[in-house]
């Protein structure tokens, strides 16, 4: 699974980030041993605009989910959205689609 973490902290005279920062790379490590593939955007650092939406559309429309890579309600939790998706526009689908 892939996990995008957005560090939206902004340096300011009387706030450094320092807290944050922390609680942001125990969120990445985290993730990370957890199995994830992790991105990350640092307000501070400066980012592209497009690069980060890129990185959220490649994030989120990776049609395989694996069972067992994954696990089985990451598998589920796909199917079922796949499902909505063309429940809610099946009266786009050739009528052939339905023909099993």
């Amino acid at each position: 699974m892939k996990a995008l973490l957005i560090n939206g902290h902004e340096k300011v005279s009387h706030a450094k980030g320092e807290l944050n920062h922390v609680f942001f790379a125990v969120a990445q490590n985290t993730l990370e041993v957890l199995g994830y593939e992790t991105k990350s955007i640092i307000i501070d650092e400066g980012y592209n605009v497009e690069k980060a939406i890129q990185n959220i559309i490649a994030l989120h429309l990776n049609p395989i989910v694996d069972e067992d890579i994954h696990g089985n309600k990451a598998h589920c939790l796909s199917k079922g959205v796949i499902m909505d998706v063309v429940g809610a526009n099946s009266f786009q689908l050739d009528k052939d689609f339905y023909k099993v």
